[in-house]
Parts: C-alpha cells; sequence; structure tokens
C-alpha cells in the first residue's frame, strides 16, 4: 500500500515543512532567505494561460465546522502527536501553501509584486488564519475550499475540448458510445501534423537555450533542458508511429537523437518498446489497431487541453531506467500548485474493509501491482491495478488525466516533482461533470463515513497529483511512500532531510493490511 509523501528537495526546499508561524519568522531570517529562496521558479509571462477563477482563503468558521473539528478530536486522537496526522499536517501545509501562492501569481491585481513578495503574502495570509493552530480536519476543509474551483475549471475544460471533438454525440449523452465513431479522424489527422511539426519547433528551441546553458556552464539548467529534449524526441517518435499508422507520409526529423522509428528496446534488449511503452510484439493486429486509434485521440485530446490550460498530461514510454515501461509527462508549462493528474480505480471506505469476509481478503490477495493500491490520511483506499491506460474514454472514466496511477516513483538519489493527494468530489457538481470523475465506490459508503467531515456530504472521494515546484516538458514522480515488508529492487526511499518524515513509514491502516494475509503492526 503506498502513501502519498512529503519531500524536500535540494532545489525547491518547502517552507511548510515547518509551521507557517515559525516560517513567518523564518522568512526574515538569514536561515529563512536560505530556505525559501528556491520556494518557486519565479514566472514573469503568465499570459499563456487562460486566467483561471480565484477564491480567497477563508477560514474555517461555521457552527457545522466548528461542531465536527471538536467531536473529531474527542474520537480521532491529537493531530499533534499521532505521527500519521503529524505527516498529514505536513502535507496539508504544502497544499495550501502551493495552492494559495498559485492564485496570488495569477491574480493580475498583484503582477507587480516579486515572487518574494508573494511568497511573503502568502505566508502573512495563512499566519493570519491561524492555520498552525486549525486542526486537520479544518485543514482538509480549507484544501478543498482552495482547490474545488480549479478542479471545476479542469473539468469544464475537459468538457470544452470534448465537445469541440465528438460535436453532437456529446450533446446527445454524457459520453458518446463509440468514441472512434464519434471523431471526425480527419481532423486528428490534421492535428497529429500540427503537433509534428509544433515538437520539431520546441526541440529547436530546446537546442538553443541548452547552447546558451553550456555556454553560462549552468549545470542545473543543463539537467532541465536535457529532460525536455528527452520528452520532446518521445513525443516526436510517438506522433510518428500514429501518422504512418494512419498512412500519412512522414517527414524525417534532422535532430540526431529522434528515433524516427518509435521503437526501443527493454533492458536486456529483446522486448521492442514503441513510443508509448507498449511491447507491440505481444498485441495481436487487431488490438493494435484499436490502441494505435486510441492513442490518437488521446494526443489530440492532450493538445487541446494544452492550448486552453498551458499545459496537459500524456502516457508515452517512461525515461526513468531500468526495463522501461510507460511514464506520465506534463506537456507545456504547468507552475507549483496546478493539478497535473487523477488517481483512477475503486474507492473502497475503511468501514467495508475492517471487516475480514472471505470476498474482499481474496481481492486484495489477487496477484496485482500492489504500488497501484494507495491510501488517503483518512483511510478510504483506491485500487487503481484494473484502471485503464490507452482507452480513456470509457463509460465512467471519461477523464483524459486519469493516469496517476502511471505516475512512476523517482530514480535513486532524486526527487518527485509532484504529490499525491486527497480529492473529495463536490455533491454540487454538475452531471456534465460528474462524467470525468474517474472513480466508483466498491461498495456504498455508509451515513458514518462522513460524520465527522467538516464539508458534510461529498459525491466520491478520490486522490490527484499536484505539482510541488513548476514543471516544464518533463516526466511526472511521486514518492509512493510504499508500505510493504519485501520492496521491488528499483523502490529507493526518498531522504527528505527531516525528521518526521524520514522515520520508519507510519502503519496508516494496520487492519487493511491483515486482510492481505499479513499480521497487525504493533503501534
Amino acid at each position: 500500500v503506498q502513501e502519498p509523501a512529503k519531500y524536500s528537495d535540494n532545489s525547491n526546499s518547502w517552507l511548510t515543512m515547518i509551521s507557517v508561524t515559525t516560517a513567518r519568522s523564518c522568512l526574515r531570517s538569514t536561515r529563512g532567505r536560505i530556505w525559501s529562496s528556491c520556494l518557486i521558479h519565479g514566472r514573469k509571462d503568465l499570459n499563456y494561460r487562460r486566467q483561471l477563477p480565484t477564491t480567497s482563503a477563508r477560514s474555517v468558521s461555521t457552527w457545522r465546522n466548528r461542531l465536527s473539528q471538536f467531536f473529531g478530536q474527542m474520537f480521532i486522537g491529537d493531530d499533534r502527536s499521532d505521527p500519521r496526522k503529524v505527516v498529514e499536517r505536513r502535507y496539508l501545509y504544502f497544499a495550501l501553501m502551493a495552492l494559495r501562492l498559485r492564485e496570488l501569481r495569477l491574480d493580475p491585481a498583484l503582477s507587480h509584486l516579486t515572487t518574494s513578495e508573494l511568497r511573503l503574502k502568502c505566508v502573512d495570509e495563512l499566519d493570519s488564519r491561524g492555520i498552525d493552530r486549525t486542526s486537520n480536519t479544518g485543514l482538509r476543509a480549507s484544501y478543498h475550499d482552495i482547490i474545488t474551483p480549479q478542479l471545476e475549471f479542469v473539468l469544464e475544460t475537459f468538457r470544452e475540448v470534448d465537445e469541440k471533438l465528438f460535436g453532437n454525440a456529446m450533446d446527445e449523452s454524457l459520453t458518446p458510445p463509440d468514441p472512434l465513431e464519434s471523431v471526425d479522424i480527419g481532423m486528428l489527422k490534421d492535428m497529429l501534423q500540427e503537433e509534428q511539426a509544433l515538437t520539431l519547433d520546441e526541440l529547436a528551441n530546446v537546442r538553443m537555450n541548452q547552447q546558451q546553458a553550456n555556454d553560462e556552464d549552468e549545470v542545473a539548467s543543463k539537467e532541465v533542458f536535457s529532460a525536455q529534449t528527452a520528452f520532446l524526441r518521445t513525443k516526436y517518435s510517438a506522433i510518428v508511429t500514429l501518422l504512418e499508422y494512419h498512412g500519412i507520409p512522414v517527414e524525417k526529423g534532422t535532430d540526431d537523437g529522434i528515433n524516427n522509428s518509435g521503437m526501443s528496446t527493454g533492458e536486456k534488449g529483446d522486448v521492442e518498446l514503441d513510443a508509448f511503452g507498449t511491447d507491440t510484439s505481444s498485441v495481436s493486429d487487431q488490438n493494435l489497431q484499436l490502441i494505435r486509434g486510441y492513442q490518437t485521440l488521446n494526443i489530440c485530446r492532450s493538445s487541446f487541453i494544452r492550448k486552453e490550460l498551458g499545459y496537459s498530461i500524456i502516457c508515452l514510454r517512461s525515461m526513468s531506467g531500468g526495463k522501461g515501461g510507460r511514464g506520465v509527462f506534463v506537456d507545456g508549462h504547468a507552475q507549483m500548485g496546478d493539478l497535473m493528474s487523477f488517481q483512477p480505480g475503486d474507492v473502497w471506505a475503511k468501514e467495508h474493509l475492517m471487516v475480514d469476509t472471505p470476498d474482499i481478503a481474496h481481492h486484495f490477495q489477487e496477484e496485482e501491482d500492489d504500488c497501484h493500491i494507495s491510501i488517503r490520511f483518512d483511510e478510504f483506499v483506491l485500487d487503481s491495478r484494473k484502471s485503464p491506460v490507452t482507452v480513456l474514454t470509457q463509460e465512467g472514466s471519461f477523464n483524459p488525466w486519469a493516469l496517476g496511477h502511471m505516475v512512476n516513483h523517482p530514480n535513486k538519489n532524486s526527487w518527485p516533482n509532484c504529490q499525491s493527494i486527497m480529492l473529495d468530489y463536490p455533491d454540487d457538481l454538475s452531471r456534465e461533470l460528474s462524467a470525468y470523475i474517474p472513480n466508483s465506490y466498491a461498495r456504498p459508503p455508509t451515513w458514518r463515513t462522513n460524520i465527522f467531515d467538516a464539508r458534510g456530504s461529498m459525491l466520491m472521494h478520490g486522490m490527484c497529483l499536484l505539482a510541488r515546484r513548476d514543471c516544464s516538458n518533463e516526466e511526472l514522480f511521486y514518492d509512493y511512500r510504499l508500505q510493504i515488508e519485501e520492496t521491488p529492487a528499483w523502490y529507493h526511499p526518498v531522504v527528505y532531510d527531516d525528521e518526521v518524515l524520514d522515520k520508519d513509514p507510519v502503519v496508516f491502516f494496520g487492519k487493511h493490511r491483515r486482510t492481505q494475509g499479513m499480521e497487525d503492526d504493533e503501534d
């Protein structure tokens, strides 16, 4: 079972790893400036992004919230002594800081302020709200207050894009019954050719910028440009693969590093992977045709979304080493606090997993990848083991960003650029936008599920990935924090240089581990 984690990046040290109250005074000291000097990469030009709706940060003050927090504290323990709750506070501090700073950066009225001034303003706002004295329940409510507008905006963008792609088919139903039959294939082919040209232009720009970085001997910049170049070359190879499938003549790229065949080999050289990370030798011709059709649709949906938001995500062959396989990449430019992907799959409430019934025990003992089972801090479990990767247009999950389960763990001695965190879909979400929720309850939760939740009822419990820093044309990673006795050879724990987060992994759900045939860990 994996739990998303907090980390300290050598190029992005997070103020939220300490209390906001301490951070506020720390910022005004020399040591504090070191902590915050690389909190976020400044960006002068934000005009490429559509202006997103903002929400002012507000405290949890209703009688229902206060009552929920009071009784919740009585039943669920001290937020400042329980190890699990202490770690959760770190995650929520980061999320609130990142999301609020993101809003400030997008506010035209604050465009005259420097990045450092925006950081201080963000810290002052959170400190004035007494966030360090707020319970975890209150922090969750504040987090969802600030992320919900962004969530709704992203889902609305998905809907607008699909209305362009599928036309009347979207008017007649929430989702087209046969996406490949409902879309204009000629339009998709034109979009692929446009994407090919744009990718070559971006590669040329990166090469030019990389040459300037070489002249100035900036090591960090070299690493960034190297990652961008690798992504763009893989993306180009993927587009070439699709163009050739559709019978469109391809003008080969002049970049020496481009693999125009779109194929690669695995670690031992005996597995042939295409640019999407697919082993084509093990797929029948009929299935390969369907796969290419959906891959074409995914690339084009992503292109439309990128034009609206400034970035999107796509699934391609991973560059993280090892045997290759798939990875998820940001296509475009996202900033810290942006939603990066959604975690798909069945949702299990704790109340059901606490019962050792044979069917539940059998379900979690199936020989599937345990790394695709995630757990929230409130002990809801998401099972993504059977979630799709290529067919992202099926009924019940029409979300083009439902790829969180394909995001890889970072390599040894490297840091994640994303963080996984809970995401609750509000119960007033429109019927059209609800079609993009990539989750469903394995068993309906009972009334006890939300009794101590300050936000009351919700449509669905889920999880998402937030950008921990500005990301541009690169692969996404987040810390799995695996909580299993024997970890895979590729797994290396992320070192945080933090006394709380570097301790042994917190056991979040011992009872669930026992249903998998494992003994409960002692507290």
